[in-house]
């Protein structure tokens, strides 16, 4: 059987310069664009940086971000070791995001700082001392970049060991 990452791989393989997504997200004034080749190198360092967050397979990863890049590298990675990715809306709040990563038990989540003027991360500092499970949360344009995107952690957890995390 193939899983859908290896499905996602081996077509970023055949068209690698083939642009995958168009950020809505405005950086330094351009939007952001993203190649097949690129998503694929961030969806390994992104499985890597969880591998060396102890997320195990069948674990759950949450995210409550919009329709950024990040949403889709996030989603590989997670296929790519074995985790669940838990995609959470942006319009949901406290009580019910509380409610969700509880029953989920996730140990990691990424947020927005803010979004369309509502404080996730002021909502995550809030909701931590009620869910003893969530270890990590990680804020875009605050710690996220980084941990995620800046650090080569390709370079201590390599494909193979990626590979034996197959779901």
């Amino acid at each position: 059987m193939t899983t859908l990452w290896e499905e996602f791989a081996a077509n970023a393989a055949r068209h690698p310069d083939k642009v995958a997504i168009v950020s809505h997200r405005v950086a330094n004034g351009e939007k952001v664009v993203v190649t097949y080749g690129e998503l694929t190198q961030l969806a390994e360092r992104f499985a890597a940086a969880l591998v060396e967050l102890g997320v195990e397979r069948g674990e759950v990863v949450s995210f409550q971000l919009p329709n950024w890049w990040e949403v889709a590298a996030l989603h590989l990675a997670c296929v790519r070791i074995g985790a669940v990715a838990n995609p959470i809306i942006t319009i949901l709040r406290a009580r019910e995001v509380g409610f969700i990563l509880g029953r989920a038990r996730s140990r990691v989540c990424v947020v927005p700082g803010e979004f369309r003027g509502f404080d996730h991360a002021a909502m995550f500092d809030e909701l931590r001392p009620e869910l003893p499970a969530l270890e990590h949360v990680f804020v875009c344009g605050a710690g996220f970049e980084s941990y995620f995107c800046d650090t080569p952690w390709e370079d201590k957890h390599r494909a193979a060991e990626l590979d034996a995390r197959r779901p």
